[in-house]
């Protein structure tokens, strides 16, 4: 039984490394190419026509909220929503180590990759990587995610979805932000290894 569970916990590393290769923009430098105007960090953008959220750090780092409003209330009243996601994602069980990232800006375009934890799996995370452009300094939208799966689990280890149309996100200001230091991947060896200088 003992070199069962040994077999189990080093199949289960394996897999879980298997999804991390995919995980890659932490590695290079955060803005690439001409922009016209640098995004906006100090906030947090929210979908018009989708029910969707994204944190973006000024250092590259990014985070999609625990919890979120009902779909098409939040910018009925951004404040009120803002402090009830704080109350439930920070005081009730806390802004958890899941659902952090890291993006890059090339020109007009953005690329944001996601880990996705699953709690009923023979892994634990996947990738996925969010791909749009950049409107304007507070407007983004994302044409479509490509979902990295461990090869074992899917024939196609990459799953393409398409938005159209494309998922719109405006910016709100607000100082009601996670912890980045609390991304479950902030103090690994592979992570502090590889992070580009323009991220740290």
């Amino acid at each position: 039984m003992k070199h069962l569970i040994i077999f189990i916990s080093i199949f289960l590393l394996f897999l879980s490394c298997n999804s991390i290769k995919y995980f890659n923009i932490f590695r290079q430098q955060i803005v690439n190419g001409e922009v016209k105007s640098p995004i906006k960090t100090d906030g947090i953008y929210y979908g018009t026509n989708t029910n969707g959220a994204f944190y973006l750090f000024h250092s590259g780092l990014k985070k999609a909220p625990n919890s979120l409003p009902e779909d098409g209330e939040f910018w009925s009243n951004p404040k009120l929503y803002l402090d009830t996601m704080e109350y439930y994602s920070k005081k009730a069980w806390g802004w958890d180590s899941e659902l952090w990232g890291h993006y890059k800006i090339i020109n007009d375009s953005i690329y944001i990759q996601t880990f996705i934890r699953l709690f009923q799996a023979n892994f634990k995370r996947y990738i996925v990587e969010s791909v749009g452009t950049i409107t304007n300094d507070s407007t983004f939208q994302i044409h479509y995610d490509v979902s990295y799966w461990p090869l074992k689990y899917q024939k196609e280890h990459k799953l393409k979805t398409v938005f159209y149309p494309p998922e719109t996100f405006k910016f709100y200001p607000t100082i009601i932000k996670p912890d980045s230091t609390q991304a479950w991947f902030f103090n690994k060896k592979w992570y502090k290894e590889g992070l580009h200088p323009s991220r740290k």
